[in-house]
């Protein structure tokens, strides 16, 4: 599993989301929209991909891709060696 981060994110966005649009290039082992206090995102999350090439894949294609009509911007995690520690949301 490969960890990405993502900005950008419209304040309706959700983890569900989130999971429709990478599942596109991958599988998606988990997602995460970091909201504020009122339940709205804070414009950006976090995905976790199967595999390193899904995760790569999604960096090439996803990132500047639109969600809300918005360019996202999709980067690796640098958090930890390829993998993120942090909590994620279930994404099923």
């Amino acid at each position: 599993m490969y960890g990405l981060q993502v900005s950008n994110l419209h304040w309706e966005a959700d983890w569900r989301m989130l999971k429709v649009h990478f599942g596109t290039v991958g599988e998606v082992k988990s997602a995460n929209v970091v909201m504020d206090e009122h339940g709205r995102s804070k414009g950006f999350g976090f995905v976790v991909m199967g595999s390193v090439e899904e995760a790569k894949k999604a960096v090439e294609t996803l990132n500047g891709s639109k969600l809300f009509d918005r360019p996202i911007v999709v980067a690796y995690d640098l958090e930890g060696p390829g993998e993120s520690s942090r909590p994620f949301s279930p994404a099923s």
